[in-house]
């Protein structure tokens, strides 16, 4: 079933570019698809009664408060909309160590330190690349890299899950995902880099970040454990 939806969620995303010529994602398609989440999430968490989909619903339901932010429907800001997607990725973190321990494994394993050390040196190589830190020395540019890095930990606490139970290999390839989505919207909104295509990149891949963390292993086809 939830390979169905997401699979329905991804394409109901397409066919909103599609419909804009390949220009951009319509504002009402984006919030459809987030709130679209968040439903699929507590429904899963429901039928699931699991440590990971209870706080997961929490988490989809903190960034859509963010995507509306962001989206400008609620007028809060850059800052803010940044702030509330800090949170939602702390509450992930949170999620990923608290499923741990259910499983009886260590949080903090050679998967998460490798993780944690290998994505925050390409965040801030990459950082420095488009960031360009020598040429442009506001605030929010170094902002940015602090929120890089912490969307590292992020990254390697999925990276985390999944060395200690295989089944949450969707939530390692979208906590990674997830990284590559916010540093595409980094440079736009932020470096102030023209970035081609820049809405339809950030929401392809925020959907398949997303995705890929809020169904984890019901997404396979065999969900035992391994």
């Amino acid at each position: 079933m939830y390979r169905i939806i997401f699979l329905l969620q991804f394409l109901f995303l397409i066919g909103g570019i599609v419909y804009t010529g390949g220009e951009t994602v319509p504002t009402s398609v984006s919030i459809i698809v987030s709130i679209s989440f968040l439903v699929m999430a507590v429904i899963q968490a429901i039928l699931d009664k699991s440590i990971y989909s209870k706080i997961i619903a929490v988490v989809s339901g903190v960034y859509l408060v963010g995507n509306l932010v962001l989206a400008n429907i609620l007028p809060f800001g850059l800052m803010v909309g940044m702030g509330i997607y800090f949170v939602a990725q702390a509450v992930t973190i949170f999620c990923f160590a608290k499923t741990s321990k259910e499983l009886k494994k260590p949080f903090i394993n050679i998967s998460f330190v490798a993780g944690t050390i290998i994505y925050s040196i390409l965040v801030t190589i990459a950082w420095w690349i488009f960031f360009e830190p020598t040429k442009n020395s506001e605030p929010l540019i170094f902002i940015a890299l602090v929120y890089g890095i912490w969307l590292s930990v992020m990254a390697a606490s999925g990276l985390s899950l999944f060395y200690s139970d295989r089944r949450y290999i969707f939530t390692a390839i979208g906590s990674f995902v997830f990284v590559v989505s916010d540093f595409v919207a980094g440079i736009a909104d932020i470096a102030g880099k023209h970035v081609p295509y820049k809405v339809n990149i950030v929401w392809i891949t925020y959907v398949i970040a997303i995705g890929g963390i809020i169904y984890s292993k019901n997404l396979l086809a065999n969900r035992k454990k391994s």
